[in-house]
């Protein structure tokens, strides 16, 4: 079941829903970087212009972790 909110601009890590289990997310970060064999592995919000690291998986420390806020107007 998808989260339903009419907050659209809370971030996801922000929110108290039953369908939002960080966790699990996270171990599905896991299964598709060992998958695919990938580096990194993201899920990411958008919100306006600006993002945030829902939950990562890395091999190496990108410093792309949970919770990391970024925006398109820095680039």
């Amino acid at each position: 079941m998808l989260a339903q909110s009419n907050h659209h601009r809370l971030w996801l890590r922000e929110q108290d829903h039953p369908a939002i289990n960080l966790p699990r997310w996270q171990q599905q970060m896991d299964l598709l970087t060992s998958f695919y064999r990938s580096q990194a592995s993201l899920i990411l919000q958008l919100s306006d212009n600006s993002f945030q690291v829902v939950c990562a998986q890395q091999s190496q420390d990108y410093k792309l972790n949970g919770g990391l806020f970024f925006s398109m107007l820095d680039y």
